[in-house]
């Protein structure tokens, strides 16, 4: 049976309209960015196809971290803050659910727009290795590591905005402690 929490998000996240809208933009963003890397490279620096190919890697990847880390995470953050606000949060402790179940509920359903967004990309992605002669290994490594650190990012700003007392800084406070966590910390070290 599917989490109700995930499939309650699922359907206000994912509606057409509003989802058309969002695709639409990614995916002119994603062609811009593809074709200007590519076109960069064949006729700008005079690459070779295979090389060229392997350019618009690092701004996909860059645009889909945005997708996933940074609006994900707000997603899960505000998303948090509206559920508390209108008392849902309230509601679901008194809902017969394991409480592993509610956390993928609102886990996995709260970014699934942001998700859907990040699939959009991928086969762009996959075109640059698989034209870039760069083995499927390397994008199964590189996508484990994407996918785990978004999960990682969206519990980090669960978790903020479960703990805050000040819930409209959730996902300042998230933003701020996966910085601290990820960039600070082991600069410091």
């Amino acid at each position: 049976m599917m989490n109700p929490l995930f499939l309650s998000y699922w359907r206000s996240r994912l509606r057409p309209k509003a989802l058309i809208a969002w695709s639409a933009m990614t995916m002119i963003v994603t062609l811009f960015v593809f074709f200007t890397a590519h076109w960069a490279g064949t006729d700008q620096l005079d690459m070779n196809l295979k090389a060229a190919a392997r350019l618009p890697i690092i701004p996909l990847l860059m645009m889909q971290g945005v997708i996933l880390f940074f609006l994900g995470t707000g997603s899960v953050a505000s998303g948090m803050t509206a559920e508390e606000d209108e008392g849902v949060i309230d509601y679901q402790r008194l809902v017969p659910m394991k409480p592993i179940s509610k956390v993928i509920g609102y886990l996995l359903g709260l970014p699934v727009r942001e998700w859907v967004l990040f699939l959009i990309t991928l086969p762009f992605s996959l075109w640059c290795f698989w034209k870039g002669g760069i083995p499927f290994e390397v994008f199964g490594e590189l996508y484990a590591v994407v996918v785990s650190t978004a999960l990682l990012y969206h519990m980090t700003a669960l978790l903020a905005a479960t703990v805050m007392k000040n819930r409209r800084l959730a996902f300042l406070g998230s933003m701020s402690l996966i910085f601290a966590l990820y960039t600070a910390m082991p600069a410091a070290s």
